[in-house]
């Protein structure tokens, strides 16, 4: 990992997202502008539609976000569950998270979901020898094939509000989820990533978001 590489990682003060969190947030309360990104538990937002979806969008219009999920049993000797790699990539194509990351562990057998973040079994004989591990690791990766944008967290980046052509925006606005989602041009809640101090010399670009 470069330097560059490290950087792009620093996005700053994260905070884990919970519900508790929300009224804050919507309500540019202080306390919420001083976190620079939420790390948001990837199963809670796996779903279909509905309030979770909606509040993930507005919180993603104004803060970078990463997934961390609980759910990939990695370490299993099962087979990846390939149904939800599929869901968890559609979730990170529509809100375009900075990363994703779970845990190396197990989280259920025989295709059950145990709920828990279950160790490694090392007694006797390893149920899974390192370089299976390894395999199984990598072809989560491969099969999520997220290709997260730099563009979005790079600290020489802005976002300039009210110059996107429609379907062309960047990411969430108060009435699209996210990315490439909206109907007209220069939207004055949607927003491209520009090199920073770029914005103020576009006509009618803005770094705050009008509704």
């Amino acid at each position: 990992m470069s330097r560059d590489d490290i950087r792009h990682l620093a996005l700053g003060f994260g905070l884990g997202l919970r519900t508790d969190h929300y009224s804050d947030v919507f309500a540019r309360h202080e306390a919420a502008r001083r976190v620079d990104w939420f790390e948001a538990i990837s199963e809670n937002f796996i779903v279909d539609g509905g309030q979770p979806l909606h509040f993930l969008g507005q919180i993603r219009r104004d803060y970078s976000l990463v997934l961390h999920g609980v759910s990939m049993s990695i370490g299993s000797a099962d087979p990846l569950d390939q149904n939800y790699l599929k869901r968890l990539r559609d979730l990170a194509d529509r809100f375009e998270p900075a990363w994703i990351s779970d845990h190396l562990c197990r989280t259920g057998i025989h295709g059950v979901n145990m709920h828990d973040l279950l160790p490694l079994h090392f007694l006797g004989k390893p149920i899974m020898k390192n370089t299976a591990l390894i395999a199984s690791a990598m072809a989560a990766i491969i099969g999520l094939g997220v290709a997260v944008s730099a563009k979005a967290e790079d600290a020489k980046n802005e976002k300039c509000y009210g110059v996107a052509k429609a379907g062309q925006n960047d990411c969430a606005t108060a009435s699209n989820s996210c990315a490439g989602t909206t109907t007209s041009d220069a939207a004055k809640d949607a927003f491209l990533y520009v090199p920073t101090g770029i914005c103020a010399k576009i006509a009618g670009g803005s770094l705050m978001p009008e509704t």
